[in-house]
């Protein structure tokens, strides 16, 4: 399984080897994974492809960093959606990708999808309101440029394996991306701000294998799996997001002395209707490619919204 996160990342610590674990259990060890993470086997950017090609027999990547080939998924990447948590992203996605049928998905057999917690803005200088954003040089996979554009801010998409130089070196003063990251890839010490405002963007992380490789899997191996996955996203990783935002907000404010803040309500609604403009040229573009835009955008905002008032 080739990953783009470091090993040291929970990501992977957690996450993944919970699910190796899971697999080598229920399939009696006749199936062991071995990982490859931080971009040894593959940059994140080619991890999907990788899977297809067989060059990695599962992938574990996130769609933002797929533009392109999941047209109709990158509504998770939209901005003016609340989705409150990563528990919320995880069970939406589970609904979209797992239990629905859309042809982009079915190149690979998606075994686990997670979501993370809400993309929050890490900067060098505080942001109040939604004017503090314009002509900041801000990190960002390139799904979100469009909503830092919006905002006046000059969107800058590069992995977050590169954001930490970065930011140290100035060539970006802000980041868009979850806040774990403060810990997780040491953000907290290249930047002295956090502000906190759920509706710029969510995403969520898949692990998907080779169909070649599924296919030479016997059914009683294949069913294993799938019920093992649906047990490790209930039991592990639809929380762990949330868990480590949370510890990494800590370590970043008693370590490092981030200031965190949540941005006003009436900024946040400022934001909302800023991006409604950005929600329909989405659904047009879509729609101009034949794919149903409207139904997957209504359907992402009602399992936004049922999972929302379930959770929070």
């Amino acid at each position: 399984m080739a990953t783009f996160f470091p090993a040291t990342h929970k990501a992977v610590s957690v996450n993944l080897q919970s699910w190796v674990d899971a697999v080598d259990e229920a399939t009696d060890g006749k199936v062991k994974v071995t990982l490859y993470p931080g971009e040894t086997l593959l940059k994140a950017a080619d991890i999907y492809e990788g899977v297809l090609s067989g060059i990695t027999d599962i992938g574990h990547c996130a769609t933002s960093y797929n533009t392109g080939r999941f047209p109709l998924m990158q509504v998770f990447a939209l901005p003016g959606i609340e989705v409150k948590s990563g528990k919320v992203s995880s069970y939406v996605a589970w609904d979209m990708v797992i239990e629905s049928n859309y042809e982009e998905m079915q190149d690979s057999k998606f075994l686990l999808v997670y979501g993370i917690s809400p993309g929050a803005l890490h900067t060098k200088k505080p942001i109040n309101t939604v004017e503090d954003l314009k002509g900041i040089e801000m990190r960002v996979t390139a799904p979100s440029s469009d909503a830092m554009t919006a905002v006046g801010a000059i969107p800058i998409a590069m992995p977050m394996s590169e954001s930490y130089e970065a930011l140290s070196k100035g060539i970006v003063q802000g980041a868009l991306n979850p806040s774990e990251a403060l810990e997780g890839w040491r953000m907290a010490e290249v930047t002295d701000y956090t502000t906190i405002a759920p509706v710029f963007y969510s995403d969520f992380h898949y692990i998907t294998m080779n169909y070649d490789v599924w296919n030479s899997l016997t059914p009683d191996i294949q069913q294993a799996i799938e019920e093992a996955s649906r047990r490790v996203h209930e039991e592990t990783t639809c929380t762990l997001w949330d868990e480590i935002d949370e510890t990494a907000l800590v370590f970043a404010e008693e370590e490092t002395g981030q200031v965190i803040s949540t941005l006003p309500e009436s900024e946040i609604q400022k934001l909302m209707e800023l991006y409604e403009p950005l929600q329909e040229k989405w659904v047009q573009d879509m729609e101009a490619k034949g794919l149903p835009g409207r139904e997957v955008l209504d359907k992402f905002k009602n399992l936004a919204t049922k999972y929302n008032e379930m959770f929070h």
